[in-house]
């Protein structure tokens, strides 16, 4: 029972430092995150800490790996191949939008991969659309394409709407959500199998 106990405990202190860290990085960034600022804040001497953690990029690392399951879960939850490509590509970069505006630094963490050196973020969205895409050509509701070179493009247009998006201050919810609609539509004309596609 004393073990269960203290690895509950161990578990219990592991996560208040990851909680500490990513309560920091939002208020401040990840640029400044420090282990002096999460001692400070939690009261504990830094060998806690580094008890736990090796140093700061260790930590950013773990937040950005359970906050990609976490994000990886909450989109397997909404995916729906039934529902087909433009469904649920407005339903993820809605979600990847929302964040961008509302929390700027873990989108820049889980989607730019900016902070983290797992540097796995980029291929696994792009392989995400690129699945979504063969999905959308086989049921007949996309044109025959290159579905990589595609789901690059779909990608990079969308992050550079977010860049857009998130760097400017004055867009409003509104407003953005206009430029989302608008943005999505110009992208499914150039890949909407359209009658007579066939005959080309």
């Amino acid at each position: 029972m004393g073990r269960e106990r203290q690895r509950q405990k161990n578990e219990e202190t592991r996560q208040a430092i990851l909680e500490t860290a990513i309560k920091i990085s939002m208020e401040q960034g990840f640029d400044s995150l420090s282990i002096r600022k999460i001692t400070n804040a939690l009261g504990y001497s830094s060998g806690i800490i580094y008890y736990y953690f090796k140093d700061k990029q260790e930590i950013i690392d773990t937040i950005h790996f359970e906050s990609n399951l976490l994000m990886n879960a909450n989109i397997q939850k909404i995916f729906n191949k039934e529902r087909g490509f433009e469904y649920n590509t407005r339903i993820v970069f809605h979600m990847i939008m929302d964040l961008a505006l509302d929390q700027p630094e873990k989108y820049n963490l889980i989607v730019l991969d900016k902070y983290s050196k797992r540097g796995e973020s980029i291929d696994k969205w792009i392989s995400i659309i690129e699945q979504s895409i063969l999905a959308g050509i086989t049921s007949g509701e996309l044109r025959q394409m290159d579905s990589k070179m595609v789901a690059f493009n779909v990608w990079s247009a969308f992050i550079g709407l977010m860049i857009m998006l998130s760097g400017n201050k004055d867009i409003t919810k509104v407003y953005a959500e206009k430029v989302f609609n608008n943005h999505l539509e110009i992208i499914m004309k150039g890949i909407k199998k359209e009658e007579g596609d066939e005959k080309k």
